[in-house]
């Protein structure tokens, strides 16, 4: 097994008398793709707005590489490798498909010529090169989506936190996303990717985390996870098959 590139402890979110997190345990190993699933409330983008600054903890630890980022602050955070999407695209859309990868490329490299080429080499990557020109907001829904990715993708991380890359997408869309991720993968980077696109994150995470309530309920190999009781209680209200 590979070292761990990421590792919480116990986290948990209170907002005022809600609890949205509830003592989460949760290890990432380097390379590894892991998916993070439940109902609508289950605490997943709120689990995921800790983990990249966004919210502060109530309690636990998380760490990244071994470091305590526990309440850091987003761009540190990202500066140190950690990059995050967002379930709803928001791309700077007076600006091109390149110069909004560009944006995410000139913290790392400085100068616009470097930022330039990252950029264009990322956005072939994605599929999205042909598009380089146009203003973003012209992008289809699924081009944002990966242009989100790519912007992402830009600040050069080791551990990238995909948020809804899947949702709304055709089955084409999908498949074509799902490929793109496994390009990802072979590069090396790490993934934690919520979905409700269940059937789309069991094709390709090599391990599965469920929440519910803010509560762990499930973790294991993706096929194990989508048939414990507690999942299928918590998405269908009573037991019987929901992933077929």
């Amino acid at each position: 097994m590979p070292p761990p590139i990421l590792e919480l402890s116990r986290v948990t979110k209170h907002f005022g008398g809600l609890t949205a997190v509830n003592q989460v345990d949760l290890v990432l190993y380097r390379g590894e793709i892991l998916g993070l699933i439940g109902p609508n409330g289950a605490g997943k983008t709120t689990l995921f707005n800790m983990i990249a600054g966004f919210h502060k903890p109530s309690k636990g630890r998380i760490l990244f590489k071994g470091m305590d980022i526990t309440g850091m602050k987003p761009h540190k955070i990202c500066k140190l490798g950690i990059a995050r999407t967002f379930q709803i695209t928001k791309p700077l859309k007076k600006l091109t498909t390149l110069e909004n990868v560009m944006v995410g490329a000139l913290p790392k490299e400085k100068t616009v010529p470097g930022a330039r080429e990252r950029a264009l080499n990322i956005l072939k990557l994605m599929g999205l090169d042909h598009r380089a020109s146009l203003p973003a907001g012209t992008l289809t829904p699924g081009e944002k989506k990966r242009l989100e990715m790519a912007r992402a993708l830009a600040t050069d991380p080791s551990l990238l936190l995909l948020d809804e890359v899947m949702a709304g997408l055709t089955p084409t869309e999908t498949q074509d996303m799902l490929e793109l991720l496994r390009k990802i993968e072979a590069q090396g980077i790490s993934m934690v990717v919520v979905e409700h696109n269940v059937k789309g994150v069991i094709r390709i995470a090599h391990r599965m985390v469920a929440l519910n309530y803010g509560q762990k309920i499930a973790e294991g190999p993706p096929h194990e996870v989508i048939t414990h009781p507690e999942v299928i209680k918590a998405y269908m209200g009573e037991e019987g098959p929901c992933f077929e």
